[in-house]
């Protein structure tokens, strides 16, 4: 209740406030007009804590109409604007392994300082199998042969692409210059109206370790141990609101001085500000929730894997150490997604104001004030010395 009162406090001052203005627009010099623009350059969705990816970027843009105030050189505008964003994570080199080889007389995992099983460390006991894949051509375990492996996935070429739609409100505020340069600073809030990613691997590879054997087993298609092979999947989700941090900068320019339209050319840069990555926002469809889903025995083929965007996976949430000493996520805790975009923007303003438009800047000092007059940008008054003669009224 008391948040809707604040509301409806803050809704009548502001028109209040406009009201005060439109009365008292010609005797300030206010200016008003619509707005419209449009903008492209550099996105990306930032995720510097997710492991094994890294944010490489894309194109971006944004769509919009709104209203400006000019009160002298004051300047305010808000509006309303569609905000897209194509950005693709690459992931680093990377392996995954299916089983563990741990050492039998102390129960020791059996692994390298990079986490990959090792069956060729030193060890008191023999090494032993947990877990892993069961070999076809020997389903009974026959005396003397080897049956069990540890499958080895290694990935070079994987990556997310991610499609992301906001609404935004911007609520712009800044200051306008003779020369006709400007500048807006303030902030902008947008709700997700989508987001979709497609996963992608063009190249990885597997292979199987034996406990009993030192060398890695490859290239037996009839085995499912291949390379080159390739997945692709896509996820659908949802990103939360997103509160931005906005400046633009650039210069004016007019058609001609009698047009009640007028362009902007400027740099701007938009920055989330917030973690717009939501509690509980893992996706089930393609895996259990990692990354990458190993899909071990059954009617599947275990050299194909299924795909998982990593802003949907386990790895998008802090994670703890479980009773067991193995890490699991924290759900409710997720790692920080922020959006950016930067680039290039045009905006057509339409004046509203004046009742015969003028698109001048103010009058402004220049090597003509030396001799005795000034310019506007298309005005120029001329006066007379007082110790002229012939000069009559």
């Amino acid at each position: 209740m008391n948040t809707s009162k604040t509301l409806i406090k803050i809704a009548m001052v502001a028109l209040l406030i406009i009201n005060s203005l439109a009365a008292q627009g010609q005797a300030y010099n206010n200016k008003y007009y619509l707005s419209f623009w449009g903008a492209g350059g550099y996105a990306s969705i930032l995720h510097r804590e997710i492991p094994y990816v890294q944010a490489q970027g894309g194109p971006g843009a944004l769509l919009g109409v709104g209203f400006e105030y000019n009160h002298n050189r004051f300047v305010i505008t808000f509006g309303a604007e569609f905000d897209w964003k194509n950005s693709t994570s690459k992931y680093l080199e990377h392996s995954i392994y299916v089983g563990k080889i741990y050492d039998s007389a102390t129960g020791n995992l059996m692994i390298n300082a990079d986490g990959s099983p090792n069956p060729n460390l030193p060890a008191i006991g023999k090494p032993v199998l947990a877990g892993g894949f069961k070999d076809s051509e020997d389903p009974d375990g026959a005396p003397g042969f080897p049956d069990k492996f540890v499958m080895k996935y290694k990935f070079d070429k994987a990556k997310d692409v991610y499609n992301v739609g906001y609404v935004n409100i911007p609520l712009l505020m800044g200051a306008k210059f003779d020369n006709g340069f400007y500048f807006l600073l303030g902030g902008k809030f947008g709700l997700n109206m989508f987001a979709k990613a497609v996963s992608s691997t063009t190249d990885y590879a597997t292979t199987a370790i034996y406990p009993e054997f030192i060398d890695e087993f490859g290239n037996m298609f009839e085995y499912s141990l291949a390379s080159g092979i390739s997945a692709t999947d896509k996820t659908t989700f949802r990103l939360g609101y997103n509160i931005a941090a906005s400046a633009e900068i650039g210069k004016t320019y007019f058609f001609n001085k009698k047009s009640r339209w007028q362009y902007r050319l400027a740099l701007f840069a938009d920055y989330g500000l917030l973690n717009v990555n939501l509690p509980n926002n893992v996706s089930y469809i393609n895996t259990d929730g990692n990354f990458i889903g190993i899909q071990p025995g059954g009617d599947i083929d275990p050299k194909d894997v299924r795909l998982n965007s990593i802003l949907t996976s386990y790895q998008a949430y802090n994670q703890q150490l479980d009773a067991n000493g193995d890490l699991q996520p924290m759900l409710n805790s997720p790692r920080s997604v922020n959006p950016l975009l930067v680039g290039i923007k045009f905006t057509l303003l339409f004046d509203l104001g004046n009742k015969e438009p003028c698109n001048c800047l103010p009058e402004y000092k220049s090597k003509w004030t030396t001799s005795g007059r000034q310019r506007t940008s298309y005005i120029k008054k001329y006066r007379t010395p007082s110790s002229s003669m012939g000069y009559k009224k």
